[in-house]
């Protein structure tokens, strides 16, 4: 069995006999009589399951060794270390992509919320500075439960009462005009402004 180009999985017995290789002509050799440098040699007879490092016939390789459980059966699992280190460096790069993908991603949705939670309060910082510089004639359109909502329908309704506020003090200010000094006013105002709703 290969996988990838250089990919090779052999099967070898407890004293690392050859049982099973894509090359017929290896099975029944001894593995570890083969031309093997590097720290192969220690695995077979110990395995970790760790990646290793070595040589077969002067190529760079890398591989791992995992004992079958019962019978001391072992599986070399190896390919080329160039190949090795092509499909790592292939699998960073998807990954480092898929997060900056992901990333960007994040970022998009995010921007998407904050400018969609910021923008009714921008509307009402412009409905303040309106209201500063004397205009009453502002439509507050935002309307949600959440708390801007709550905001926007309180300055809705102060713009109400400020509008009718002034109006009432036009009507008030041309009565003197018609000789008139005593005008209650029509319009029930709240709080402090009480006081001097009317002209005694």
């Amino acid at each position: 069995m290969d996988f990838g180009e250089s990919g090779r999985i052999v099967l070898l017995s407890e004293n690392n006999t050859i049982l099973g290789h894509e090359n017929h002509d290896m099975i029944g050799k001894n593995f570890s009589e083969l031309d093997i440098q590097g720290e192969l040699l220690e695995q077979l007879e110990e395995p970790t399951n760790e990646i290793v490092n070595y040589k077969l016939d002067g190529e760079p390789c890398v591989g791992i060794v995992q004992e079958l459980s019962g019978g001391g059966w072992k599986v070399l699992s190896s390919m080329s270390k160039a190949e090795y280190n092509a499909q790592t460096t292939k699998t960073t790069v998807s990954l480092v992509l898929l997060l900056l993908g992901s990333t960007a991603i994040v970022a998009i949705l995010l921007w998407i919320i904050i400018v969609k939670r910021l923008r009714p309060i921008s509307q009402l910082n412009d409905a303040l500075r309106e209201m500063s510089m004397g205009n009453l004639h502002i439509a507050v359109t935002h309307n949600g439960a959440d708390e801007v909502g709550e905001m926007a329908e309180s300055m809705r309704e102060c713009i109400r009462n400020l509008s009718g506020y002034v109006n009432e003090i036009d009507r008030v200010m041309g009565c003197p005009c018609a000789g008139g000094f005593d005008h209650p006013n029509r319009r029930g105002l709240p709080g402090r402004f009480h006081a001097h709703s009317a002209f005694h």
